[in-house]
């Protein structure tokens, strides 16, 4: 098994994902896709100004998302605080390569040196001198080990810290709430049966506050055309370089959450209120999102549909 191969199947294991498979590459939807974003789209935009803020008005913005859309749900993620400690305790106490029959003392070990936060406690680092960007850190138990899969599948994915790159703004506020949602799909496994649709509540989240935050739209107008740029990004390194499974799961990820918001964003108030419900059972672990996908009509082609529209309205803009 190359390295390659080896780091996916403890992905996988990891979320307990389900499959990665997708036809969407050798379709004709494809296709229609790149010919929008090569024909169609214009970069030729000046980047929209917002006003600079500071990292506590970040944090309060996010904890007013995070409470408005997930109402009545345990918003707490496991952290581990000192990972270096943690990392020495762990090597000092079962060694680097361990038996499968350890495998569940070392997991309760770590569960045990784990703490329970808030999503809006877990430590936030604002770099601005950077590119717009954002990730959480989770700490990676043994990711170098030789160990089962069935290992991967039991452990906690604990959080160390959210990262946010790029000015302190408004647009700050949508990467936080991205990385948030990140953070708290990560305490039920199992909750996206495919690895192709990890981007999928992240980016709806972060175009939701977008939405929440700018009665203007000039906001959720700036956060859609950065999405493009990235999904453009994607398409090109996939012609250049050949399948890569991280740019497909972007693409078929940024489709998707499109079709989803559209859906979202059109909806009544009462309509709006049904979706945060059920983004939330997913988050909670009670629904698959490919359920929500089903429910509420979900699919590739709706999202390409939406994609084209938003690349018309960028060209009626420039």
């Amino acid at each position: 098994m190359d390295c390659y191969e080896s780091e996916l199947k403890k992905a996988m294991a990891l979320f307990k994902y389900e499959s990665f498979q997708t036809a969407f590459f050798e379709s004709s939807n494809y296709e229609k896709l790149v010919d929008i974003m090569f024909c169609d789209f214009s970069a030729n935009v000046n980047e929209i100004k917002f006003d600079d803020c500071n990292e506590e008005e970040i944090l309060k913005c996010g904890e007013y998302i995070i409470k408005k859309h997930m109402k009545n749900i345990d918003l707490t993620v496991p952290c581990i605080f000192n990972d270096d400690d943690l990392s020495m305790e762990l090597f000092a106490r079962f060694g680097f390569d361990f038996p499968l029959a350890m495998y569940d003392q070392v997991i309760e070990y770590i569960k045990e040196k784990s703490e329970l936060v808030k999503v809006t406690d877990i430590p936030l680092t604002i770099i601005n001198k950077a590119k717009r960007n954002g990730y959480v850190v989770n700490y990676s138990f043994y990711e170098n080990a030789d160990l089962d899969e069935s290992f991967f599948e039991k452990i906690p994915i604990c959080a160390t810290g959210i990262f946010i790159f790029g000015p302190s703004d408004d647009m700050a506020k949508t990467i936080y709430a991205h990385e948030m949602t990140h953070a708290l799909l990560n305490k039920n496994k199992g909750n996206i049966l495919n690895f192709m649709h990890g981007e999928v509540l992240p980016i709806f989240m972060e175009k939701a506050a977008a939405l929440d935050l700018d009665n203007a739209d000039d906001l959720l107008f700036f956060v859609n055309y950065q999405r493009l740029l990235s999904l453009r990004k994607n398409i090109i390194t996939m012609l250049l370089e050949g399948d890569n499974i991280i740019d497909k799961m972007y693409i078929i990820s940024s489709l998707m959450s499109a079709s989803l918001f559209d859906v979202y964003e059109n909806s009544s108030l009462n309509g709006k209120e049904e979706i945060d419900k059920s983004i939330n059972q997913v988050l909670m672990g009670n629904l698959r999102l490919e359920d929500i996908f089903d429910k509420y009509e979900i699919n590739l082609e709706e999202g390409i549909n939406v994609i084209a529209k938003q690349v018309k309205k960028l060209n009626l803009k420039i």
